[in-house]
């Protein structure tokens, strides 16, 4: 259901850790005193902690528990945390309970479709009777991993031997030539063909005779390696899955005669793109636990406390980055000139100060939509922002733990300040979208595009110039000007067709953004950055728009006004990619901060894998840049 939560700003990998139950197995018989204990246990934890019931529906309640605790390991002996997930199911409303229940069951059907015999079936219904304590951004990837498991149990049997024979012979074989004693090579060869779908295998056994013809014994032992030294407590899906992408890329490298340097690359992009899919899966536990503690369900009194800790913790972080843009530093800082998009060749733009940046995150969330939003416009009530403002402020100095009201009489912002962040963030935004325009207009000369989309931008750099200069025009006029130049941006990047590369380019553009985005420290308001070490042609821009623009990056923190502050649960980075280059570069990957639009509901992306798109439906770009990392020329 939910996790224990650990924070901790300053870890150098991500502030957050999710410590949930993983399934580790379940038993098939408990003994008898132990069954009674855990019985015994349900019955307490219902009875002292659950309120509002009949004596009928307490003892219903107790069996539900009792049926989900029984079956796990008996080595478990504390199991106070996972009583607390099993009730935390049960109690859910009957909707939402068979839902997740039904889900259970579709995620490990298609792997059992077949004749499967009843001691299988009768393990496989406790496995997904003990799977409702497991988090739902969880389930797919723990169940896998015990489909891996109980195929791996069924291996070992003479049934099991006859239903995979070829794969089973095929491994041995790998292992003997290869010399590789250890058992773990043979287990993330299980582990790659077992998660496939029974339908999918075939195909997944072709690939290993195929990886084995190529550099398989080169591959799977550094992959392996790396797993180990940057991951921990690796489900056997996550290992199957990482395999299964590395033989695929290395066999569609092997006819380009596989190198030692694309072995690396192979590795490190299938390392990157693991942690940042255990990242997403950690943000969104983390987000439903919250959402959990906020809604009162009941954590065992250890998980409680781990919880309430780490939530405080990151809270106060937040809240010191808010309470630094004081009312007087806005005045001063929007009263000086805003550093514009840099138009000369060889020029590199500032670095937004947080208040400017600020600014333009302002003016999205406002509007009560994307800036550039196709409702009709409202104009904006002064009064109630300043008021909600005030309101944020005050609930900002209580998370830091200062004293409410300030003793010191701080100044709230005014309708007056609304109005001067509302002009800078007017200015900003117009700015921005020049620079693309602008930007634009260059890569067209690399590409073939319909003059009438060009057009369409080109006709709308006078207005937004005079919008940069005098942001005090007719609101509504702003706002329709911002909503189509966007649109017309949005048109001439969808006119450009995408183009094709190499695999060895795929994968080594995607190494080198890897490595680049690791090393980039994530500022709000950064417009500069380091070099992705892969030059690349012209015309590949098609191809890295395509792959990479508008794609989650699942980082969980940046630092902003040299704080390290975790994101809200609103908030989200993406990567933006430029038209062209303000230097000597090809063209630039930019990291933008988006928010969550009014009623979105949704994670920022919707898919699984490296670099999916964002969720355009709930979130929205607020293009306040937090790093800027450029390309070279091939």
């Amino acid at each position: 259901m939910y996790s224990y939560l650990d924070f901790d700003i300053q870890n150098p990998v991500t502030p957050w850790t999710a410590s949930y139950f993983a399934l580790p197995g379940v038993a098939e018989q408990l003994q008898p005193d132990l069954e009674k204990a855990r019985r015994n246990g349900a019955t307490i934890l219902v009875k002292l902690k659950v309120s509002g019931l009949s004596g009928d529906a307490k003892a219903a309640l107790v069996e539900q528990v009792c049926a989900v605790v029984r079956h796990l390991p008996d080595y478990m002996t504390s199991i106070s945390f996972e009583m607390h997930m099993a009730l935390a199911h049960c109690r859910l409303d009957d909707a939402t309970r068979t839902r997740r229940e039904q889900r259970i069951a579709a995620i490990m059907a298609p792997y059992f479709a077949g004749d499967t015999p009843a001691a299988v079936q009768q393990q496989l219904r406790r496995v997904k009777t003990v799977a409702v304590m497991v988090p739902d951004a969880a389930l797919e990837v723990v169940l896998r991993s015990q489909v891996i498991l109980t195929n791996r149990s069924i291996a070992a049997v003479a049934y099991g031997q006859v239903l995979f024979q070829e794969p089973l012979r095929l491994f041995d074989e790998i292992c003997t030539a290869a010399h590789w004693e250890d058992p773990r090579f043979k287990q993330a060869l299980q582990a790659c063909y077992f998660g496939r779908l029974p339908n999918d295998r075939p195909a997944c056994l072709t690939l290993i005779r195929q990886a084995r013809a190529a550099s398989l014994d080169k591959l799977l032992p550094q992959l392996l390696d790396g797993l180990a030294k940057r991951e921990k407590d690796l489900l056997g899906a996550e290992i199957g899955d990482a395999v299964f992408t590395v033989l695929q890329a290395g066999v569609a490298l092997a006819a380009q005669n596989l190198d030692a340097h694309d072995i690396d690359t192979l590795v490190a992009v299938a390392l990157d793109r693991l942690a940042a899919e255990r990242s997403a899966r950690c943000s969104e536990i983390v987000l439903a636990t919250k959402a959990a503690m906020e809604q009162g369900v009941l954590f065992d009194p250890a998980s409680m406390a781990r919880n309430t800790t780490a939530l405080a913790a990151s809270a106060k972080a937040q809240a010191l980055a808010k309470l630094g843009m004081t009312a007087p530093r806005v005045r001063k800082v929007l009263a000086q000139a805003r550093p514009t998009t840099a138009q000369k060749p060889d020029e590199q733009a500032p670095d937004l100060d947080p208040i400017h940046a600020r600014s333009v995150e302002w003016l999205v969330r406002w509007i009560e939509g994307p800036a550039t939003s196709n409702d009709a416009p409202q104009r904006l009530n002064r009064q109630q922002i300043a008021a909600e403002e005030s309101q944020t402020r005050l609930l900002a100095r209580k998370a830091a733990g200062q004293a409410t009201p300030d003793p010191h009489g701080e100044e709230d912002l005014t309708e007056k300040d609304v109005d001067l962040v509302w002009e800078s963030g007017l200015s900003g935004m117009a700015d921005f979208l020049l620079g693309d325009i602008h930007d634009m207009v260059v890569r067209a000369k690399h590409v073939k595009v319909a003059p009438e989309l060009l057009t369409a931008c080109t006709a709308l750099v006078e207005p937004l110039q005079a919008l940069i200069r005098h942001p005090s025009t007719d609101e509504l006029q702003a706002r329709d000007l911002l909503q189509r130049a966007e649109s017309a941006i949005e048109s001439l990047r969808r006119g450009v067709l995408a183009t094709e590369v190499t695999e060895r380019v795929h994968q080594r553009f995607t190494g080198a953004l890897n490595q680049a985005l690791r090393q980039e420290p994530l500022v709000y308001g950064k417009r500069h950055g380091g070099v992705i070490a892969c030059p690349m042609r012209q015309a590949d821009w098609g191809w890295v728009h395509q792959t990479f623009h508008q794609r989650w990056l699942p980082v969980q923190r940046l630092e902003m006004d040299g704080l390290l502050v975790p994101l809200q649960a609103d908030q989200a980075l993406a990567l933006y990619v430029t038209g062209s280059s303000q230097s000597q570069y090809a063209f630039d990957v930019s990291v933008h901060l988006w928010c969550r639009k009014p009623g979105g509901g949704g994670l920022p992306s919707l898919e699984v894998g490296a670099y999916p798109p964002m969720n355009t439906r709930d979130w929205r770009d607020t293009r306040v840049p937090c790093a800027v990392l450029h390309v070279p020329p091939a």
